[in-house]
């Protein structure tokens, strides 16, 4: 049996234990520019903020219900991950960290001697005690159901923080009852011809914000920083907007045939395609 031990909006509850009054308050943690929100609470969540959300779209909403809003502290946030993992591996001899603020626990053999139901609300009250971050807790067989069992146990309090899927019958009810592209490593992923689309569309915004601020005549720094970050995308989505290159053919006999043309390079072929695509946007002169 694998346990899977999510901690529940770990940055924001990290910065609840060290600023007292704001428990059971609106919560959020910006990215490391200050530019997005990357972690809120569910108190947040009902106001209508999201993961991802630009902080000065959503200023209104912020300013309006007193929202707490905090940079990010990587540093403290790693500090308190290590606390929470040794006070796991002080109950759990095989512990597994998956991510800053979930970990495996492998129970294989726990079960002979223990509860693991009630094994696992023990650690939980450690967790709570010693460090006052809430955690949820899944049970099961697979790591992948252990994963959908910490979230019935995130968003049902009636499992009170430990949520054990070991029975056939309470598996096939939880995938019933829980959505298919949530499913860790089962959910459906962006095709390559929506990655090209999404690509094509961020060059094509990034183009006309250059080409809102050659006409209205803003500062050259902002313009120079918006060129930095086209380039930036056009020479990271290079392998999704060229067709793959052939496999080497060192290994055979028979040599391939040279080209009549030199190719082109990729950085410099793909950067000439971007600013074909902006020329329409793009005033020259």
């Amino acid at each position: 049996m694998w346990a899977l031990i999510d901690c529940n909006s770990f940055f924001c509850s990290v910065e609840r234990v060290f600023h007292l009054g704001l428990k059971n308050k609106p919560v959020v943690v910006q990215s490391n520019n200050d530019g997005c929100i990357v972690a809120l609470t569910p108190e947040s969540k009902k106001l209508g903020l999201h993961r991802g959300d630009p902080i000065f779209k959503v200023r209104s909403i912020v300013d309006a219900n007193h929202v707490a809003v905090f940079s990010t502290n990587m540093t403290l946030y790693a500090a308190m991950s290590r606390r929470v993992t040794n006070i796991m591996r002080k109950s759990v001899l095989h512990v597994e960290n998956y991510s800053i603020d979930e970990s495996f626990c492998d129970l294989q053999g726990y079960e002979k001697h223990y509860g693991l139901t009630g094994y696992m609300h023990s650690v939980t009250d450690k967790i709570q005690l010693y460090t006052d971050i809430p955690v949820s807790v899944g049970i099961a067989p697979s790591k992948t159901i252990a994963k959908m069992g910490s979230k019935f146990a995130k968003n049902y309090k009636g499992y009170k923080g430990v949520c054990a899927i070991d029975t056939d019958e309470k598996r096939r009810k939880a995938l019933e009852l829980f959505p298919l592209d949530d499913v860790e490593k089962i959910g459906c992923m962006p095709t390559l011809v929506e990655k090209r689309t999404l690509i094509y569309e961020r060059l094509y915004n990034v183009a006309a914000q250059i080409k809102r601020m050659y006409l209205s005549s803003l500062l050259t720094l902002q313009i120079l920083h918006l060129t930095a970050t086209l380039l930036i995308v056009i020479l990271t989505a290079a392998p999704l907007l060229l067709p793959p290159r052939l496999p080497l053919v060192s290994h055979l006999k028979v040599r391939p045939k040279p080209a009549r043309k030199a190719a082109m390079p990729v950085p410099l072929l793909t950067i000439l395609t971007a600013l074909r695509a902006a020329r329409s946007v793009i005033p020259l002169r």
